[in-house]
């Protein structure tokens, strides 16, 4: 496989992340200013969750927009820091998200023990890769690069698993936004719509990741039948 189709597959996947990104920041700033039918923040809301889902986790801030997000190693929730106190639908659909996240550590999912297992070295695992795939080939050692393919695919793995753990954390982020009688129903479509295109930037990650890996692998297998 040459470098000029390996540029055809990094491109490919980066404009699918990209086409992701503006869709879901397009979403959130079209129900931003959305009033819903309980008017509250996202802050007020995340305490009713906690009193009444009976979760033992703080609260705390981030900033940046659509940076909230749930740390299962501190057992902390961070809201974004610009948007806890807005009065909107966007801020309070992703706030039900990452109170999904919780909900799952909570009740110990299989898939979200295995994905915090995998995130405490996915990083290294990668970069270790890439270095062993890209000396087994200058070396003609196969074994090596093999190794190497074992290794870097660690992020396609972790990205495989994220899907079906964010697409749930969405359905239970829905389901608290009806328990807690936050939103109407017309107001529900348009918090799954934000869910929904939030929840394609990790579909687009994780084909962003599996085109890299096809090209090693392909790569490896070009070279090794060429020996």
């Amino acid at each position: 496989m040459s470098y000029g189709l390996y540029l055809i597959f990094s491109f490919l996947g980066l404009a699918l992340t990209l086409i992701a990104s503006f869709w879901t920041k397009n979403s959130f700033n079209t129900y931003r200013s959305l009033k819903t039918k309980r008017s509250i923040t996202p802050i007020q809301f995340a305490k009713e969750i906690i009193d009444g889902e009976k979760l033992s986790l703080t609260l705390d801030y981030v900033d940046g927009q659509l940076t909230d997000h749930y740390d299962p190693f501190k057992n902390i929730l961070r809201l974004g820091r610009e948007t806890a106190n807005e009065q909107g639908l966007s801020q309070l659909a992703v706030t039900a998200h990452e109170f999904g996240h919780a909900i799952q550590d909570k009740y110990g999912g299989f898939l979200f023990k295995i994905r915090n297992w995998l995130a405490r070295f996915v990083g290294v695992s990668t970069n270790i890769g890439y270095v062993l795939v890209m000396l087994g080939l200058f070396l003609s050692y196969f074994d090596l690069a093999v190794l190497g393919l074992i290794l870097f695919s660690a992020t396609t793995i972790f990205m495989f698993i994220t899907l079906p753990i964010e697409f749930d954390a969405s359905l239970r982020g829905l389901k608290l936004l009806k328990k807690y009688d936050v939103v109407s129903d017309f107001e529900m479509g348009a918090a799954r719509t934000v869910l929904t295109a939030a929840a394609l930037t990790y579909v687009a990650g994780f084909l962003q990741s599996f085109l890299q890996l096809l090209y090693f692998v392909s790569l490896v297998s070009g070279r090794r039948r060429n020996e």
